[in-house]
């Protein structure tokens, strides 16, 4: 029984379940606070960004998305583990977002996630910003994300200028 093809085939629809998963485009627009492992708090977010043009494949286990705007652009390494009830229970995000022009108007690093409380609900947050800098310049993002029972999915990233010009979700 261990070698059935009925149990390949439930193995290999369970593996591309869980690879995809994580994926999932972000849903609607909420905006709720969040922390991000520091001792500050994050802001509302009050931009609505487009959808993604298509699913990706998911890597097993990581994905490094980049996005751009004219004058920013960020890179993000995502990795993600302990699969739990359509999610990941650890979650980890580093990156860096990059102003690279002085045209007055920062660069900011968001994130857009979804975590399993009940039901699935949408959360974005600024990860980082090089507000208060001279470009060229660049700043830190990272989010750490663990918990016993809570999952998380469909973690996007987005790269934005203080003026408003926001890259689509990656």
């Amino acid at each position: 029984m261990q070698n059935s093809p009925t149990r390949r085939i439930a193995v290999v629809i369970s593996g591309f379940s869980l690879a995809t998963g994580l994926m999932g485009a972000p849903g609607s627009a909420d905006t709720k606070p969040v922390t991000t492992g520091t001792t500050r708090s994050v802001e509302y977010v009050e931009i609505a960004l487009p959808e993604p043009d298509s699913e990706q494949t998911a890597v097993p286990g990581c994905r490094e998305p980049t996005s751009s705007v004219s004058g920013a652009w960020l890179w993000a390494k995502i990795c993600w583990s302990n699969y739990h009830k359509g999610g990941w229970l650890r979650v980890d995000l580093d990156g860096r977002v990059h102003d690279t022009t002085g045209d007055g108007e920062y660069a900011e690093f968001l994130a857009n996630y979804k975590l399993r409380n009940g039901g699935w609900e949408t959360f974005t947050a600024y990860l980082a910003s090089t507000e208060g800098e001279y470009a060229p310049t660049s700043a830190k993002a990272q989010m750490r994300y663990r918990h016993p029972r809570m999952p998380m999915r469909s973690l996007w990233v987005a790269v934005c200028k203080s003026g408003g010009d926001c890259d689509r979700w990656r």
